[in-house]
């Protein structure tokens, strides 16, 4: 049984009981309630549909369901016309439902505009009755989402925008209607429970759209998708595209965005996108996405694209490609979660900033065709912990980074299993942190009491040496540059500090106006000397050099308009060596260790000795299957440094040997100032 309200008497009823369930005095709303329910009359779900009467919409309630079911208007305008117009003061989804009867209109396009002042609540299920068709809710007031579900619908679009019929000739003789939806303000919120429905497509057009529940379109056609567009638009339907149809173009946009800075459109993090394809567009200029959520493309592309910043701390995965456009981008994972992706499973990740810098911090990014990332600004990568490392990845296909500015990779790993090439503007920075580090000396010397056995001659005294370098800010970690062949260019400086470019089957380039390659120094040294009869040492040391290394299976060429600098590195070509600068400098590092020795006959057992050794390591050019040739304005200056080729070493300038490379040298310790001074051992 239903209750029609079409009839006069039966709408007075209708409107008496609205007003009785807006009654301040929850008693008597209760009351009028279940009074109505004692009676056998079904609630009309608090009048979530109530028809303007501007079109020949009436509504009914469902007395075994409590469903609203809306028979709606047949289609006007032009002749053929396909599109139903349905104007409400009032047009909500309650959890019991609503039902568009379309088994008698058969409309392609049911059309819901809100004419009153009011917000649309969709909190329930809607279902197209008879023929599936298109549905569009239009309510420049405002949408309002949490557990809505479309059956039976082809596209679904929800609009804070002004809704309109336009008609265009066709033929010379024929006409065809189409809604055009004006969108500029209005807010759409989805909150925590959700939108699902299988759709062809799902648009939600407004001046801001926040997400906080599920979305979810779980359409099997090919071209389903879900498309968010915030900010100004014009958006016209085509009303002769079949709510069946797997068409990619139902509606056809026109930005129409004015200036706006702030964030149009926010996932959260119970945020979700899950659609074949999904689309993201923020229309104003200056207007970014905020994405915290979860998004997934199952089919298609996953698409972002603003002009002011886009900032993602979720994962964002398609099964084909990833494409972020934007003003600036920032990708971050957030500490105590798991790490945050963008991944193109079987296609490309291309990143585009058009004005600012594209950060990464501990973010996976990753492409399998392609991985292109590109900003006006800097190119960042930033490794926070080791559980969340910054990667920007290639994973069959070439790897791409150019900056405008420059390109920072700290701890973090550019990668490819194909081509990797690097290009800035300014500095190119491949560098691992060391904290706290001074690297200076500490010495000193402290006299204790008279030994009485010396005829109080001579004192105790106790000898202390330390210093520190400082400790990696994250222990055992580097940055990574490596491609099965690597080119690297800039501007300005190139620095490869700790960390490590690898090409694992072809060649490396690397091309600047200087190029500096350092081991990274860390650890601290502790050594103590005490002297009675006899010297008794002790002590520890951590020191070690990390990184600092340029490998290639093939050759290396290395050019500089003013430098190459190799302090503590290790350069290795199983090519040859190419490199060309006004000055070549290489430069190996005296490291510290302490050499500990248990006490025995030596000493008659008087205690343990220690001593201090230095060795040189690194200031290496190495090509064990090629040769190497250094083309410098002046002589190339080795300190403690090697030049080591199977096929010789080249270098027309001239090379300058300030210190050749040492074994293990003991400053420290060797001396004893006991009693007895070769009381010390080796």
């Amino acid at each position: 049984m239903q209750i029609d309200r079409t009839d006069e008497q039966d709408r007075g009823v209708y409107l008496q009981m609205r007003r009785k369930f807006r009654l301040a005095n929850t008693k008597h709303s209760v009351a009028a309630s279940l009074s109505l329910l004692l009676c056998g009359v079904a609630l009309p779900a608090f009048a979530q549909v109530v028809p303007d009467g501007g079109s020949n919409t009436r509504t009914s309630t469902d007395v075994a369901t409590g469903a609203t079911t809306v028979h709606i208007a047949d289609p006007v305008g032009s002749p053929g016309s396909t599109i139903s117009h349905n104007t409400y003061t009032e047009f909500s989804v309650s959890p019991l439902g609503v039902n568009l009867d379309n088994s008698t209109v058969h409309a392609r396009t049911i059309l819901n505009e809100v004419t009153s002042s009011r917000i649309s609540d969709l909190n329930g299920p809607l279902r197209v009755v008879g023929d599936a068709a298109h549905v569009i809710i239009a309510n420049p007031n405002g949408i309002s989402v949490n557990g809505a579900s479309f059956h039976n619908t082809g596209g679904v679009v929800l609009s804070t925008g002004e809704a309109s019929i336009e008609s265009f000739k066709v033929t010379p003789t024929s006409y065809q209607d189409n809604v055009l939806l004006k969108t500029k303000d209005g807010t759409i919120n989805v909150g925590p429970g959700g939108l699902s429905g299988a759709m062809s497509t799902l648009h939600m057009l407004a001046g801001r759209i926040r997400i906080d529940g599920p979305v979810e379109n779980s359409s099997p056609q090919l071209r389903s998708s879900i498309e968010l567009t915030a900010g100004g638009s014009s958006v016209e339907y085509d009303s002769a595209i079949m709510p069946n149809s797997d068409l990619e173009n139902w509606g056809r946009r026109k930005d129409e965005g004015s200036n706006d800075n702030s964030v149009a459109i926010e996932i959260t993090s119970r945020g979700t996108l899950k659609a074949n394809t999904v689309r993201i567009r923020a229309t104003s200029n200056g207007a970014g996405v905020s994405h915290a959520g979860n998004g997934l493309a199952t089919l298609g592309d996953f698409v972002i694209d603003a002009s002011g910043k886009v900032t993602t701390s979720g994962s964002i995965e398609a099964k084909d490609n990833v494409h972020v456009k934007a003003g600036s981008i920032e990708a971050r994972s957030l500490a105590g979660q798991p790490q945050s992706r963008i991944e193109a499973i079987n296609g490309a990740l291309t990143l585009l900033a058009g004005t600012g810098d594209i950060t990464n911090t501990g973010v996976l990014m990753s492409g399998k065709s392609q991985a292109f990332v590109k900003a006006a600004g800097d190119v960042k990568l930033l490794t926070e912990n080791t559980d969340q490392l910054a990667i920007v990845f290639g994973s069959e296909g070439r790897l791409d980074v150019q900056a405008e500015g420059s390109v920072i990779n700290n701890t973090g790993r550019l990668l490819s299993n194909s081509e990797t090439t690097i290009d800035a503007g300014k500095d190119v920075l491949n560098i691992a942190d060391i904290l706290n580090g001074e690297g200076v000396w500490h010495h000193q010397k402290d006299d204790g009491k008279r030994l009485w056995y010396t005829l109080w001659r001579s004192r105790e005294t106790t000898e202390t040496i330390s210093i520190n370098y400082g400790q990696p800010r994250l222990p055992g970690r580097q940055a990574y540059i490596i491609g099965s062949s690597v080119s690297v260019k800039a501007g300005d400086n190139i620095v490869n500090r700790g960390s490590s470019i690898n090409a694992d089957s072809g060649s490396v380039y690397i091309e600047g106006s200087s190029i500096l390659n350092e081991g990274g120094l860390s650890g601290s040294l502790q050594f103590v000397n005490r002297c009675r009869l006899t010297c008794i040492g002790y002590g520890s040391s951590t020191t070690n050099v990390s990184g600092g290394a340029i490998n290639a299976n093939g050759n290396i060429e290395l050019r500089a308009s003013s430098s190459i600098l190799n302090r503590y590195g290790q350069i290795v070509s199983y090519g040859s060596i190419n490199a060309s600068a006004p000055s070549v400098v290489l430069e190996g590092g005296s490291i510290p260790t302490v050499v500990q020795r248990p006490t025995g006959l030596y000493n008659f057992w008087g205690g343990s000795t220690a001593w201090i050794g230095t060795g040189d390591q690194g200031g290496v050019f190495e090509a064990p299957q090629g040769s190497i040739t250094i083309n410098a304005f002046r002589p190339v200056q080795v300190t403690a440094g090697t030049l080591r080729a199977r096929d010789g070493v080249f270098a027309p300038s001239g090379i300058e040997t300030f210190k050749e490379t040492a074994g293990e040298e003991y400053p420290f310790g060797l001396d004893s100032i006991g009693l007895f001074p070769g009381m010390v051992g080796r």
